[in-house]
Parts: C-alpha cells; structure tokens; sequence
C-alpha cells in the first residue's frame, strides 16, 4: 500500500504496553487499542482516538469485530498496522 511521504515522516512518540492491549502515539495523536474476546465466537478491537488518550480530551471511538466481514466490509480492506515494538 503506498503512502504520503508526511505519512512515511510521522516519528513513533510513545508506546506503552497495557493489560489488554497497547497505546501508542504517533505525531499529535494516540491511539488505545484494546482486545474483546467473548468466548471461541467474538474478537473485537476497540480503539480510541485523541491527544492525550488517558485525558477527558475529545476522543473518537471505533469497535472492529475481527470475525464478521460484515462490520468492515472484507478483511482485506482493512488495512492492520501494528506498532514498531522496541525491544
């Protein structure tokens, strides 16, 4: 997939693993992703938006159920980016 090259610029400014999933920070912004899963049938990711995810700023909240096509159109069209972990 190609990107913008201000995309391509935007420095990794935080990670911080968490008991449910991780928060991670690119340029101004972060995001808190974190793992539902319900039993063998439900795998969701709930990830929140904001400058400052641990603050009562305005944030933005998405869920993606990773088993239902139906909740994202097709998984290939979907594009899932990880964290460069440090080690």
């Amino acid at each position: 997939m190609e990107q913008s090259d201000s995309l391509n610029k935007r420095k990794q400014t935080l990670y911080q693993q968490e008991e449910h999933g991780f928060t991670v920070g690119y340029a101004t912004r972060q995001y808190q992703v974190k793992g539902i899963q319900r039993g063998d049938t439900q795998l969701k990711a709930t990830i929140k938006v904001s400058e400052d995810v641990s603050s009562s700023k305005p944030f933005e909240l998405t869920t993606i159920d990773l088993y239902s096509s139906r909740s994202t159109g097709s998984p290939s069209s979907v594009p899932i980016c990880l964290p460069n972990r440090k080690r």
